[in-house]
């Protein structure tokens, strides 16, 4: 699992960096950076406003090891799951224009999402996920039916479908009647990652090797997309465009038009620099590639508007995150003021 950004989420990797999420509209960011073998300073948030790139505010969260992070849809509540390396643990919620917590549950959680307006918390615990009050975190329904531990969970911003992966099988729900709409099978290897486009029309999901595009509303695959490094996956297909996108990082757009890329790890074929690539979800082809990171690339994600995409640095040296406005097929913004690279 390489870290992916949607709908608001991210996953810290294995090595040390952080995670950087927008709001919906693009007005605040939210971002953390540290060192693994420091793992009490990985908990600090900065927030930003995402019109001037100008620090709001630090906010000290100090859980144990941070490995899961989720912002509501309107950027006023940022959630985030701490425990040993990926392991599940603490979930808390803070408000991000005040700095205060507004609630900690114990768990052990193993990954959590906010919808838009941060009323309504989804999170996953073993094979259950429960629906809570953004505001409290008492519970509200528990979705029940995977039979493996649930490892990736989304909420849509009015609240009423979530999507929960647990490596086999990827499951849509009615978050209103926790009723089990479709489930989203064909990968040859383990899913990572399940992300759907805010209106519901599609959905994403990934294994090592495959990425899977398929129609919200049915259920059925729209598009394959196979991985070019295979030396983990020997008998899968080989990728058919050269020039196609990094399977393991991949984020969907909130309409669901485009895939954004982005490569964490340097290779031969794309030595670093490494830009952030953009692609039609229908056709695979790629539409745009913005260049700007000193080194390797760690997140990316779509702001709801289409128009803007915020990335992340893997680089030591080069710890920013970048707004781009793709309009300009330019950096409008660059966030300085983290120590460690940021994701």
């Amino acid at each position: 699992e390489a870290g992916f950004f949607t709908n608001r989420q991210g996953v810290r990797d294995s090595y040390p960096r952080c995670q950087a999420l927008m709001s919906d509209d693009g007005s605040t960011i939210v971002s953390t950076s540290g060192n693994d073998s420091r793992p009490q300073e990985i908990a600090e948030f900065k927030v930003w406003d995402g019109l001037t790139g100008k620090e709001r505010r630090s906010i000290k969260a100090p859980l144990s090891d941070l490995n899961r992070l989720a912002l509501a849809g309107n950027g006023k509540r940022v959630a985030a799951i701490g425990g040993k390396g990926r392991e599940p643990g603490k979930l808390k919620l803070w408000d991000t224009e005040t700095g205060s917590a507004l609630f900690a549950l114990d768990g052990p959680f193993a990954t959590a999402a906010l919808d838009a307006d941060g009323e309504s918390l989804v999170a996953t615990s073993g094979t259950e996920v429960t629906i809570r009050d953004g505001r409290s975190g008492a519970e509200k329904r528990s979705l029940k039916g995977h039979k493996l531990p649930v490892t990736w969970v989304w909420i849509s911003g009015d609240g009423r479908r979530v999507a929960s992966n647990d490596g086999r099988e990827a499951k849509i729900w009615d978050a209103e009647t926790g009723k089990e709409l479709y489930s989203l099978k064909g990968h040859q290897y383990p899913m990572t990652s399940v992300q759907v486009s805010g209106d519901g029309r599609r959905a994403l999901t990934i294994d090592g090797y495959e990425a899977k595009i398929w129609d919200g509303r049915t259920g059925k695959e729209i598009l394959s997309l196979k991985a070019h490094d295979q030396s983990e996956f020997p008998s899968a297909p080989k990728a058919n465009d050269a020039d196609g996108p990094e399977i393991g990082n991949l984020a969907l757009s909130n309409d669901g038009r485009t895939l954004v890329s982005w490569i964490s790890t340097s290779s031969d074929r794309v030595p670093p620099p490494t830009p952030v690539t953009l692609y039609d979800s229908q056709t695979g082809r790629k539409t745009l590639s913005l260049k700007g990171h000193s080194g390797l690339v760690s997140g990316a994600q779509v702001c709801s508007d289409g128009r803007h995409i915020v990335s992340t640095s893997a680089n030591f040296a080069d710890p920013i995150a970048r707004v781009w406005n793709l309009d300009a097929d330019e950096a409008a913004l660059t966030l300085k003021g983290h120590k460690g690279p940021v994701l």
